[in-house]
């Protein structure tokens, strides 16, 4: 492929993505930057939706964790299947995912609506698939052999498990919990419909936009920007010590 080609697309490509963000960051004056820094209502929204993005990202990984180990492990009838159907939550409009939601926790007789945990809830299911697919590629590039030499010098499967392939598959395992976290602080469609209350960061910045336009809107969409950055940065970070060290 020509080199000029790969580079004039490539330069499109960042510039789609930095350019809106850039051009967001400075168009806010610093008089509503300083009033967006002492806003109570978005801190206490920034909590909601980092401790709910948090454990629905763990609970995410704790249950995806043994589903991507059976896909990538084992074969069997209907296993391609069953992979697909892990990418179900990404193409479901979110809003029905909330409704799906809804009906089914009130079918049970439980109220997740306006709660945290309906949050968690909703976060969950929109994200999963990013840590089930991180755990698949994980297993898939740890050599199965690794195992079975250790056991056949006596280790149990469980210390196997534990001392071989786990330290391996823990930097894809730091993958999806990233990718999941970004996909759950992010949601919209599905907290809108099950849990408005209590107010997460985008409800919040949808709330603002609705009631009083753009201007208000702006600083804190620019400041969640810059924090997510802040934040992410971080996550990858060490995730970065963790592959370095395994």
């Amino acid at each position: 492929m020509n080199r000029l080609f790969v580079i004039t697309i490539s330069v499109i490509c960042v510039s789609f993505i930095f350019i809106p963000i850039l051009h967001l960051l400075f168009s806010i004056d610093l008089t509503a930057l300083s009033d967006v820094l002492t806003d109570k209502e978005l801190w206490s929204a920034v909590k909601i939706s980092l401790v709910a993005a948090f454990f629905s990202s763990l609970i995410g990984l704790f249950i995806g964790m043994p589903l991507g180990f059976l896909i990538a492990r084992k074969e069997f009838y209907g296993k391609s299947l069953l992979e697909s159907i892990t990418f179900l939550p990404i193409v479901i409009p979110h809003v029905a995912v909330g409704i799906m939601l809804l009906c089914l926790f009130s079918s049970m007789g439980i109220s997740i609506a306006d709660t945290i945990y309906g949050i968690i809830i909703a976060m969950c299911f929109v994200s999963i698939s990013y840590a089930i697919s991180s755990c698949i590629m994980g297993f898939n590039a740890v050599d199965p052999e690794l195992e079975w030499t250790a056991r056949s010098l006596g280790a149990s499967p469980w210390y196997a498990f534990l001392k071989i392939t786990f330290p391996l598959v823990l930097p894809y395992i730091g993958r999806g919990f990233i990718l999941s976290f970004a996909r759950a602080v992010s949601e919209v469609g599905a907290i809108l419909i099950i849990a408005y209350y209590p107010k997460s960061v985008p409800i919040l910045i949808y709330e603002r936009f609705e009631n009083f336009g753009l201007t208000a809107a702006k600083p804190i969409a620019a400041f969640i920007i810059v924090l997510g950055l802040l934040i992410f940065s971080i996550f990858i970070y060490l995730n970065r010590i963790k592959r370095d060290v395994f």
